[in-house]
């Protein structure tokens, strides 16, 4: 079954109206009907130009050092701040992590161009520790860009999500032995 942006527009537009007039009785049914909405947004119909309006992002981080700590990421969906004032920040314990790679998902991202930082937080303190200017922590960047003395620009790791389900890899980079 495909459905358009407009008939989409149209049930977000009555949805309201319909839970308005819900009684009691019927109310139960309610979660169900919000289940089904979701999963209309979440389709797409296979017109080249149409977009899903939220898309799923599922990250491979590759190069974990230690099961210490915990991850912590920055997304951006503009160059403003970018890298050091993350619009969105994220967290995860490193459970599930096999072989120094673990694999975070984060669910229903509005469609659009994001960068994004990893940080391999050692000791869960949710900023990146340095010794004379240079990171004793692991840390990457979403397009994996090359290493030089300044931080990449957003555009070099932007992530155009549009699409349902958007997969990457972001190769964590370590100097010395920590």
């Amino acid at each position: 079954m495909k459905f358009t942006t407009a008939s989409i527009l149209f049930l977000l537009l009555f949805i309201p109206v319909q839970l308005l007039t819900q009684t009691p009785q019927n109310l139960s049914q309610t979660p169900l009907f919000f289940s089904q909405t979701s999963q209309l947004l979440h389709q797409t119909s296979h017109h080249p130009f149409q977009t899903p309006l939220v898309c799923d992002l599922e990250i491979e981080i590759k190069g974990i050092r230690s099961a210490e700590g915990q991850i912590a990421m920055g997304m951006n969906n503009s160059k403003e701040g970018w890298p050091k004032k993350p619009q969105f920040e994220y967290r995860w314990k490193k459970e599930g992590m096999k072989d120094g790679s673990l694999v975070v998902k984060i669910d229903r991202i509005p469609s659009g161009t994001y960068a994004i930082s990893v940080l391999d937080d050692i000791n869960s303190d949710g900023k990146m520790d340095m010794f004379l200017g240079i990171p004793r922590e692991g840390w990457g960047f979403s397009m994996n860009p090359p290493l030089k003395l300044s931080e990449p620009k957003f555009e070099e790791c932007a992530v155009h999500l549009d699409q349902p389900v958007r997969r990457i890899s972001i190769e964590l980079r370590h100097i010395g032995k920590n």
